[in-house]
């Protein structure tokens, strides 16, 4: 039977054939103004399959973060339904982890290690021994080894996110949420984690949600490009970037010129932004 978690060893999967891990439907999302209900996101559809990452691609404001919010269940939804694993979503759940942008999403007086495994203890996911072992396999998973026992003020912005990445994949949710999870960092350090990302996902057959309002980091690490505009917000289309492995490539330029031109942008400055 299939699990839907995610797991290190997992073999490659058919995703042609693979059903949607995530769909939403009909979703309208908004929020209470002193004038009455303000509709942020209308009528929005899209799916996600499994082993795949799909983009919510906007500018600023364009209710990415809201939908993303809305998926991990901390926004209820003025209308539609989020389902995960075919199991309608109404509240937060581990089946779903988030990584912020935000560095201070550690804790403090964790080492490496322990804030890895310290959410598998509280959900009562595994046993103290088993939680170590767990947490190990990620930084594993994430080349973070020799980071396990420092603590989060002797890292990096990088290594602190990676972090904040195998934590969230050691409780085997079903679905990652990503919220520019590198929009604070700097271009170099920013494409080396894209590419990791890109490399767990096709180890682990992770399914990914990634929020993003760089044309770039879309092509390069989105299977679907969820394309978002107008207000109330709405999936303006949906660009297939799985063509992309190599941000510089040919084919990374032509799926950034389609999203440029849905996005009403000019070409030339997409790739590299």
């Amino acid at each position: 039977m299939e699990q839907s978690g995610v797991h290190a060893a997992e073999a490659p999967i058919d995703h042609s054939r693979a059903t949607p891990m995530l769909d939403v439907v009909g979703l309208s999302l908004g929020y209470k103004t002193p004038a009455g209900m303000s509709v942020a996101v209308r009528d929005v559809s899209f799916s996600v399959r499994r082993g795949e990452t799909a983009i919510l691609l906007g500018p600023s404001g364009c209710g990415k973060s809201t939908i993303l919010k809305s998926v991990a269940g901390f926004i209820k939804p003025l209308q539609g339904a989020v389902t995960v694993a075919n199991r309608k979503v109404d509240k937060p759940g581990p089946d779903r982890a988030v990584v912020f942008q935000e560095f201070d999403q550690l804790f403090p007086w964790r080492t490496v290690l322990d804030n890895v495994a310290y959410p598998l203890r509280a959900t009562g996911k595994a046993t103290r021994a088993e939680a170590q072992d767990r947490a190990n396999l990620w930084l594993g998973v994430m080349r973070l080894e020799a980071a396990a026992h420092k603590f989060p003020h002797q890292l990096s912005g990088g290594m602190k996110q990676r972090v904040a990445i195998a934590r969230a994949l050691a409780l085997e949710p079903a679905v990652l949420l990503m919220d520019e999870p590198f929009g604070a960092l700097d271009p170099q350090t920013r494409l080396r984690l894209q590419l990791e990302v890109i490399e767990v996902v096709k180890r682990t057959a992770a399914t990914v949600l990634f929020v993003t309002h760089s044309i770039a980091e879309a092509a390069l690490v989105g299977h679907d490009i969820i394309i978002l505009d107008g207000s109330p917000s709405s999936v303006a289309s949906i660009v297939d970037a799985r063509s992309v492995c190599d941000p510089a490539s040919q084919e990374a330029l032509e799926v950034g010129r389609q999203v440029a031109q849905s996005m009403g942008q000019e070409a030339s400055h997409v790739i590299g932004d």
